[in-house]
């Protein structure tokens, strides 16, 4: 199922996408990114259908929509890896007489194999894990499928007449067999395969491959760097750690983390494949090679170093004459670098403060005085002292223990990956916070009224909660575009319940929602909204974000079951920002006996605490819930026993802001939370710049560690 979710995922933004396409001597396929391809036009020859072609290095894993339809296709030579047979593929392809489908295959599509009527025999395996309407016609065909596979499910569902391949086999004889390939980020499987009926045992997981990162680029303030084997760029520094090779580096160890940082992003190599050394020391032409990396820098534009004790030909002669003419390292009298000499711990203060004045990197003018600090202080040069000052003032460098900062002391190589490690957490700390997705509850018309009703599933999943407050006397529409804009009426200037707002919206310069500012900073994502109200959905859609098309004043619980049914939208795909608008109390406030604070609006707010529990543990059985930040905003509440919820009493501005996640800072501060402060959050977690637009106000402690 994982590999088959990934495949649907990888097809929606294939379609967002503009893809490339490659055609030559009849034949015809589309890079769909990760080094993979669709094959979309391929050549016959002697009836067969050739696959299996050369892709100049992409892996053909999709045979594309009616790419044989009704040709003289006889037999066809499937390419190894191909995971999906496409809609129609083979459709009226009458002089097919045999076709064995490859292990690797998860997906076979609606028609695939239709009219195919000469077919008398198919063997479904294992592996397949969706199989669309009509891809066989099963009234014609002897289908064998295995015991308790997908292929029988299906089978049995719709009526399906089958033959069990695997009945009464000894499975005396097996062979070792790959039915998925393990990819860069993707786990693949191997099994045993019995040689007569085909039935797998011993199905294990081959470890995912991992990225093969060439050098970092650094440009305009973005640093990215490409794998070698899947081709994908990639921004910012890894904090999902790669599991360390060396043996010398215990978990117990101060540096542990440090170095798997500098291990995972390239920084810091090992002295072998399973040494670090962390205790042994480092030379100047090591620390200058690490920044040069650190920086992204483009070492082919220096040949020439200025100092005197370094060749052309020395290994590190690019990466010191680089350092040298950007005011890194400075020389001695003598114009020497001393590349092989072993870099002291004031040293290496200086070169680290170069290193940050070079970047471009803010920080405050004043620094701690060291020899309040230490008893050895007085030791620090005084070419050093002010950036040693500088260090221990940002906590880069500390003392080695007993109050001593031992300035002379060689800075091992664990203290380098430490230093390193801590230097990219105060100038370029982590996007995201950790977070591989943000799921986004907005309730029409709750007000601060949750506080008053049960709702278990509120209290669990939010860590932080506090009272927040519209942005302005309550219009529906517009207060619910100030959450989605950061900007109040005066600004977006939406104030219509009807198909002007959309154009409104159009007309309001470039003004983005939280959606539209995600998916244009990260074409790559998945953005998706789930929206009770037309208006909302036609804004989302407006923006190019995966727009749900729900009717006017969709019911919450079908929403709901959009989204959590089984084999609905969240078991098919890992948005990376979901935005759910849900209406349904609104509707109790002005419709239920009593209006607002009615015990009938109060039931109907523990119906919708009970949808975002059940979204909230859909997310928790496709385990996704750890690294998943929660946010809850109510556009406005309405006036206590009465229906009305368009004018600026307390009872209608108020409203409430829920923020939940690992590394949410349950003590922040939310005093005077604006409902368009909620766009500056998801803006700040996703790394976003705020436009000038924007009246988002900043919350610096709404993370621990950021």
């Amino acid at each position: 199922m994982k590999r088959v979710l990934c495949i649907i995922t990888a097809i929606l933004l294939i379609i967002a996408a503009t893809p490339v396409s490659f055609a030559e001597s009849g034949v015809k396929y589309t890079d769909i990114g990760n080094k993979r391809a669709r094959l979309d036009k391929a050549e016959i020859v002697d009836g067969t259908a050739l696959c299996d072609i050369d892709a100049q290095g992409l892996t053909i894993v999709e045979l594309g929509r009616e790419i044989f339809a009704y040709l003289p296709v006889e037999s066809i030579e499937f390419p190894k890896g191909l995971e999906k047979i496409g809609y129609s593929a083979f459709l009226g392809c009458d002089k097919l007489e045999s076709v064995e489908i490859p292990l690797t295959v998860r997906i076979i599509d609606t028609y695939a194999f239709s009219e195919c009527y000469s077919l008398e025999s198919v063997t479904i395996p294992e592996t397949v894990e969706y199989i669309g309407e009509w891809a066989f016609d099963f009234g014609d065909l002897e289908v064998k499928v295995y015991e308790g596979s997908y292929a029988e499910e299906y089978c049995i569902v719709n009526g399906f007449d089958y033959i069990l391949a695997d009945k009464d086999c000894p499975h005396s004889e097996k062979i070792s067999v790959i039915t998925e390939y393990a990819a860069c980020e993707y786990t693949g499987e191997e099994a045993e395969q019995c040689v007569a009926c085909g039935k797998l045992t011993n199905r294990t997981v081959i470890k995912a491959k991992g990225h093969d990162f060439g050098l970092w680029s650094f440009e305009e303030g973005v640093r990215a760097r490409e794998c070698k084997s899947c081709g994908n760029s990639f921004e910012g520094f890894e904090r999902e750690y790669t599991e360390l090779p060396f043996t010398d580096v215990s978990e117990k160890e101060w540096y542990f983390e440090s170095v798997r940082f500098c291990y995972t992003n390239s920084l810091v190599k090992g002295t072998s494949a399973s040494s670090f050394a962390p205790k042994g020391s480092t030379t100047r032409a090591a620390v200058v090679q690490i920044l040069s990396q650190y920086a992204g820098a483009d070492l082919s534009a220096y040949t020439d170093s200025k100092f005197i004790d370094v060749s052309p030909s020395d290994w590190y002669a690019p990466c010191t004459a680089w350092a040298g003419e950007n005011g890194i390292v400075n020389g001695n009298e003598k114009g020497e670098f001393m590349p092989k000499k072993n870099v002291s711990r004031e040293q290496l203060t200086v070169i680290l403060k170069n290193f940050a004045d070079f970047m471009g990197y803010e920080y405050a003018e004043t620094y701690t005085d060291v020899a309040r600090e230490f008893s050895d202080a007085d030791r620090v040069a005084s070419w050093a002292k002010e950036s040693m000052d500088w260090a221990v003032s940002l906590k880069i460098v500390n003392g080695v223990g007993a109050g001593k900062l031992d300035p002379k002391g060689l800075a091992s190589r664990g203290q380098i990956a430490k230093m390193t490690a801590y230097f990219a957490d105060i100038f370029e700390p982590e996007t995201l916070y950790g977070y591989d997705r943000v799921v986004v509850f907005m309730i029409d018309g709750a007000g601060n009224f949750f506080k008053d009703a049960k709702t278990a599933n509120i209290d669990k999943i939010f860590d932080l909660t506090a009272v927040s407050r519209a942005s302005g006397p309550v219009n529906c529409m517009s207060e619910r575009a100030s959450v989605l804009t950061g900007t109040d009426g005066s600004v977006h200037g939406i104030s219509h319940r009807d198909d002007a707002a959309r154009d409104v919206y159009n007309e309001r310069n470039g003004i983005k929602t939280f959606l539209g500012e995600v998916k244009e900073k990260y074409p790559e994502k998945e953005v998706a909204c789930f929206a009770s109200s037309l208006e909302i959905s036609q804004l989302a859609e407006e923006e190019g974000g995966v727009y749900a098309p729900i009717d006017e004043n969709e019911l919450d619980n079908v929403v709901t079951d959009i989204l959590c049914n089984e084999g609905g939208y969240l078991e098919n795909n890992d948005p990376s920002l979901l935005f759910v608008e849900m209406r349904q109390v609104l509707q109790g406030g002005v419709h239920f006996e009593g209006g607002f604070g009615s015990s009938d609006y109060l039931m109907q707010l523990s119906l919708t605490d009970g949808y975002i529990g059940r979204i909230y543990n859909k997310y928790e059985e496709l385990g996704r819930n750890e690294n998943t930040l929660y946010l809850l905003i109510t556009d406005h509440g309405g006036v206590i026993g009465g229906s009305s919820y368009t004018g600026d009493s307390d009872d209608e501005l108020n409203s409430f802001i829920g923020i939940g996640g690992k590394g949410v800072n349950k003590d922040a501060d939310l005093t005077g939370f604006s409902n368009t402060d909620l766009y500056g959050i998801i803006l700040d977690v996703f790394g976003i710049d705020r436009p000038y637009t924007s009246i988002s106000s900043k919350y610096n402690d709404l993370f621990i560690g950021e």
